[in-house]
């Protein structure tokens, strides 16, 4: 017979308190928080109990093939006299197999999350939305881990193995129902409220400039809001154009919101955000140790001073931020140059940061650094960012800065930064057209990488892409991959099954440039690592009508490679021609 273990979490909720009980195990803590100002909770403890057929939460495997697959079950069980919440997770990741080999199911038939198949995540993340457990009630679960058949080649993963544990997080439960909701979560984080451990749901759709999104649209009580000097109704606060309009969460710099957010694949329409700060500007400002999940949000985000981080969903990712089924449809304007980023769904990555299933289709322009994604992965500390399954729709225009990037902008290589795209792609024009006298670097995907590793696995640029300015010098328009400076020894970029389809121009214009140009389908200039089974099939073209150009290297698959390069299976059907339009 099989040896059981339980775990039990106390979860007790007394007025204001916090309660925080680390648990004797190795798998699993919990705590509970309650912040509502406006409740007198009083009750006796809640008790969740946590049960492992096998005694172990940890699931792993070695020498597996495709088409393996094996199950476990478990039970949350609650004892206690109080209704309990809770979150399925998964943490401890190990899983160094190709990616989106490995996957999962949860199933219940007792009123416990159903979790269709999905892949293993790359950091740890709560998986289900938050859960309701009736008193003396028990959810029954099955999970089953599964590895796939991949239409690629699967060899590199003989011997390998992975593990992966499956738990239990208590959360307290807070709805979102009306526009109200989000200005005092606003509100609450501005005098210092981080939202730990607890777990917002968006009931419904909301829209700003909908008065049914409201409890009150004529509520003047919130003051001048949008800090325009005039105190207005509170629709009028957040949708008048000539004030800052919704603050967004977590505005104070020394905040971070901690909590969860679902969606519940709900909207937030008609965003409108102006502020003119110093710092991050987006839907949440400042987020850590969190999942944001199922949610799309539309308006208009722009900057018009020397605001940092203009964008959508979040400002600074700071460690262990999960993105899953979030779509940015926000169109974003940052009128600052120096030192700045814009971006769809995050502007800054300070720690481990993971998107998932997401998109950005809002139009992204201006900034120093601007991207679809993600704009700009910090110099600071060690950190990974993982894109699997994300998608640009949304035209990059950089008309004031440096670099911009159809899913990524800037990597920075001062810190060990790992980068991984996976089964990703940018269908949308990218225009870099700044007149500033500098180095440029633009990319279908990454406009600009020095970061130690950066992996590239079967994603795809659909998008134009253009550089216009006569000023632009070495590293320009790479499309479907990485662009690499040289600068920084040891920078590995490895790109596998990875395709190009846009257009890749260079335009000059009656100067005499003596900057290099590399321009090229894939990779412009790769100086460590791999291209393997890559494909262009987009034109690659210098065009200039007077005067000369500098260096000019172009290629299909790379225009410059290192001799440590390792190119293999690559394929290029796409024209490749320098052509003086003035002759």
């Amino acid at each position: 017979m099989s040896r059981k273990k339980k775990i039990i979490i106390s979860l007790s909720i007394i007025g204001m308190f916090l309660i925080s009980l680390a648990v004797s195990y190795a798998y699993f803590s919990a705590v509970i928080y309650n912040n509502e100002s406006t409740s007198t909770i009083v009750g006796t403890a809640a008790y969740l109990e946590l049960t492992f057929e096998d005694g172990s939460p940890e699931i792993s495997a070695s020498d597996i093939i495709p088409g393996w697959s094996a199950s476990k079950t478990f039970k949350v069980k609650n004892t206690g006299e109080n209704t309990a919440y809770y979150v399925l997770k998964i943490t401890d990741i190990t899983n160094d197999l190709m990616p989106q080999g490995l996957s999962y199911k949860i199933e219940s038939e007792d009123g416990g999350a159903n979790i269709t198949k999905d892949t293993i995540p790359y950091l740890p993340m709560a998986v289900s939305s938050v859960i309701e457990l009736p008193v003396n009630t028990t959810h029954n679960y099955t999970i089953t881990t599964y590895y796939n058949n991949l239409e690629y080649d699967q060899s590199t993963d003989i011997g390998k193995s992975f593990t992966y544990s499956v738990g239990i997080e208590a959360v307290y439960k807070r709805e979102i129902n009306t526009i109200e909701d989000l200005v005092d979560i606003s509100n609450e984080s501005k005098n210092g409220n981080s939202f730990e451990h607890i777990f917002f749901l968006l009931t419904r759709d909301l829209d700003f400039k909908d008065s049914n999104s409201y409890r009150n649209p004529n509520d003047a009580s919130y003051g001048d809001v949008n800090g325009n000097g005039v105190v207005e109704t509170i629709k009028e606060e957040l949708t008048n154009e000539n004030g800052m309009g919704f603050r967004g969460i977590a505005l104070k710099t020394e905040i971070s919101f901690k909590g969860y957010l679902d969606g519940g694949n709900h909207r937030i329409d008609n965003l409108y955000i102006n502020n003119n700060i110093a710092g991050e500007v987006a839907f949440i400002n400042r987020v850590q140790n969190t999942t944001i999940m199922n949610l799309t949000i539309s308006g208009k985000s722009k900057s018009t001073s020397t605001t940092k981080a203009v964008g959508g969903l979040i400002g600074n990712a700071q460690t262990n931020t999960v993105i899953y089924n979030c779509h940015n449809e926000v169109d974003i304007e940052n009128v600052s140059y120096d030192y700045t980023s814009s971006a769809g769904l995050v502007q800054w990555v300070y720690g481990d940061t993971y998107i998932k299933n997401s998109s950005n289709s809002g139009n992204i322009k201006g900034a120093e650094t601007n991207a679809g994604i993600v704009s700009w992965v910090s110099t600071t500390n060690s950190k990974k960012l993982i894109l699997e399954n994300v998608l640009n729709n949304g035209e990059i225009t950089n008309d004031k800065g440096i670099i911009a990037g159809g899913l990524v902008g800037s990597i920075d290589g001062s810190a060990i930064n790992t980068v991984k795209i996976i089964n990703s792609k940018n269908n949308a024009k990218i225009t870099l057209s700044s007149s500033r006298d500098s180095t440029m670097y633009v990319g279908g995907l990454v406009g600009y990488n020095k970061g130690r590793t950066t992996d590239v696995y079967y994603s795809e640029n659909n998008g134009n892409i253009l550089g216009l300015n006569n000023y632009i010098g070495h590293y320009i328009n790479i499309s479907g991959g990485i662009a690499k400076s040289g600068e920084i020894i040891n920078s590995i970029a490895n790109i596998y099954y990875t395709t190009n389809n846009g257009t890749i121009k260079r335009t000059i214009n009656d100067y005499n440039n003596s900057f290099d140009t590399r321009i090229a389908g894939i990779g412009a200039s790769i100086i460590y690592g791999s291209i393997t089974n890559c494909n262009n099939t987009g034109d690659v073209i210098i065009e200039y009508n007077s005067g000369t150009v500098g260096g000019r290297y172009i290629g299909g698959i790379y225009a410059e490679k290192g001799s440590t390069v390792i190119a293999t299976d690559n394929t290029n059907t796409g024209a490749i021609r320098i052509t003086n339009t003035g002759e």
